[in-house]
């Protein structure tokens, strides 16, 4: 099993992975940590995004991260579970968007709308 999370570094971003954590141990499924924003430096995503894969290898979990410049998260990964064939797509119900997200829609709701794999969304 193959499971795909949007990560952004929010506080429920973090509830996601310990969730996620638990899920793929008990599903052998291997994860795919993943960051989208156009105004995060790479750097920091990265850094962002290993202090969570180690997190996940320590409870014995495959663990793979990508920070990707994009202004679009939520097409970001929707195009990833698709094009890789994804199981599952986790994500926090709110992440770190604030107005954006209450003018434009929220990520996980374009992700559940759009996916076309099975999304689990966590609630803050």
């Amino acid at each position: 099993m193959k499971i795909l999370v949007g990560y952004d570094g929010s506080s429920n971003a973090k509830k996601v992975v310990e969730t996620v954590a638990d899920m793929a141990k008990k599903l052998e499924a291997s994860v795919t940590l993943v960051t989208a924003a156009w105004e995060t430096p790479d750097d920091e995503s990265h850094a962002m995004l290993s202090g969570q894969k180690r997190l996940l290898e320590q409870k014995g979990i495959k663990v793979d991260i990508r920070s990707i410049r994009s202004n679009n998260p939520s097409g970001v990964l929707v195009r990833i579970a698709e094009d890789e064939d994804y199981d599952l797509v986790v994500v926090g119900s709110r992440g770190m968007g604030g107005v954006k997200n209450f003018l434009m829609g929220s990520v996980s709701t374009k992700i559940v709308q759009d996916c076309t794999c099975n999304v689990l969304v966590i609630k803050e």
